[in-house]
């Protein structure tokens, strides 16, 4: 991307978006001249240099691919840029929307591809309970709570097969990767997919890894709305840290690749005694598998006081 900054980064995509809005689908060099003039002027730079705000049209478009879709004329020609969704009324399209949000322990229940793992969402508490159900027994206590208590309601997780599919598709609708990049991203398509593999895909695109992050976050955001409208559930609900008194994971975590980050916690639920947090980390952990687990990271300090309590 040839914005340096966030914020010209966001502001970038604000005026691709605005663009195509009002004006519908563009050839790409008519799209150029608009991009540079429109944000040259938001920038209040001189027109000298509104020619270095997008150098390469295509790694422009590449890096924000999840907001438009590129087609090629059958012979020679310029391409052809729309948005993904054509009405453009799709909150989808909205640069803001770039990123999703959701609390760690939410998006993990969602998208980690164990099929032996069942998890719940409770109703009130907002509070997330699993069990493998592989154990032997398996996790007796969480499995009685979770079957006496009819306010729990079962996750139905994004598995391997979706989100393999997911893969599939990004490299189907993104024309703009090169044949190279393309040859050993799909070598990723056809392995049983899991959180190494969802990183190894992100890296084998290059300049396009982080449009594939939005991409993926989109479809699991679309995803997780469908099952909390089947059952009836407010989406902000799975945003918002359980009331006081259940389990509460208050460090915000950066997870899959930066797809989903928890959100600054209510008051209320930032008054937590240690043990309540110390507790919640823990059955966070527990939920991950050994792929995620070595994407933790641990702070400098911790691994310090381990150092010393061996020495």
């Amino acid at each position: 991307m040839p914005i340096p900054s966030e914020e010209r980064a966001q502001l970038a995509r604000q005026v691709l978006v605005d663009i195509l809005k009002q004006n519908g689908p563009q050839l790409g060099a008519r799209l150029k001249l608009q991009l540079t003039a429109a944000l040259g002027q938001r920038l209040g730079l001189p027109v000298d240099a509104w020619h270095a705000l997008v150098p390469r049209l295509s790694a422009f478009l590449a890096a924000n691919s999840d907001l438009v879709a590129v087609s090629r004329p059958a012979g020679p020609g310029d391409i052809r840029v729309s948005l993904r969704d054509e009405s453009g009324s799709s909150p989808a399209t909205e640069p803001e929307m770039g990123r999703v949000w959701y609390r760690p322990d939410v998006w993990t229940a969602f998208v980690n591809p164990d099929p032996n793992r069942r998890r719940f969402f409770h109703r009130q508490r907002h509070e997330i309970a699993h069990f493998s159900a592989q154990s032997t027994p398996p996790n007796p206590q969480v499995a009685v709570r979770v079957n006496a208590d009819p306010h729990f309601v079962e996750i139905e997780f994004a598995d391997a097969d979706k989100q393999q599919g997911w893969l599939r598709e990004f490299l189907d609708t993104t024309p703009l990767i090169s044949d190279a990049h393309k040859r050993v991203a799909r070598h990723f398509t056809e392995l049983p997919f899991d959180s190494s593999v969802n990183a190894a895909f992100a890296a084998s695109l290059g300049a396009h890894g982080d449009a594939w992050r939005r991409f993926r976050a989109k479809k699991a955001d679309d995803f997780v709305s469908a099952w909390a409208s089947r059952h009836q559930i407010d989406v902000e609900a799975l945003k918002r840290f359980p009331a006081p008194g259940a389990a509460v994971v208050q460090a915000p975590l950066a997870l899959e690749g930066g797809a989903a980050v928890s959100p600054t916690p209510p008051p209320q639920a930032t008054v937590q005694a240690s043990s309540d947090a110390r507790s919640g980390l823990l059955r966070l952990v527990e939920s991950l598998d050994d792929a995620e687990l070595r994407q933790v990271l641990v702070p400098l300090s911790a691994v310090e006081r381990i150092l010393r309590s061996h020495s």
